[in-house]
């Protein structure tokens, strides 16, 4: 009688743990349910001092231009080279601060399509502050085909 009653409890446990593992699956946004077809794209960005040598500005953002797609979801990981600068998108109202030696993260979607302004926002990072800037470029999403697929 005592075997039964442990197989019983035996088989009652695997039906309780595949049913949880089925819904735990089911609600979870990366497994069935809720699918996103979002691709991500992950860009460092790295924050330097405008400055005027030898006849030619240099340093800036690098890079100074971002392209993405329209609906991407954006990750950008900022670094400064050795002042604090602030990462300014107006478009998107994105405003981050970027310390020396400590990177700063921003995740953001590229909803609208066009090409945006990114500057170095309040923080004054030196005497050409003003020409620190650079394109952020989101083409639009492809169009969607109303051909049902095979």
């Amino acid at each position: 009688m005592m075997e039964n009653s442990r197989k019983s409890s035996t088989f009652w446990l695997i039906v309780f743990s595949i049913s949880a593992l089925f819904f735990t699956a089911a609600a979870s946004p990366n497994c069935g349910g809720s699918k996103t077809n979002r691709s991500q794209v992950n860009i460092t960005m790295i924050a330097s001092i405008v400055q005027y040598r030898h006849g030619k500005l240099i340093g800036g953002w690098k890079p100074k231009k971002i392209i993405v797609k329209q609906g991407q979801i954006v990750h950008l990981t900022l670094e400064s080279d050795a002042v604090l600068h602030q990462l300014s998108i107006p478009a998107y109202r994105i405003r981050v601060t970027i310390y020396p030696d400590k990177p700063a993260h921003v995740t953001f979607i590229a909803a609208k399509p066009g090409t945006f302004i990114f500057k170095c926002g309040d923080v004054d990072c030196g005497p050409l502050h003003h020409l620190m800037q650079g394109e952020l470029i989101v083409e639009p999403a492809a169009p969607k085909s109303n051909v049902p697929k095979k």
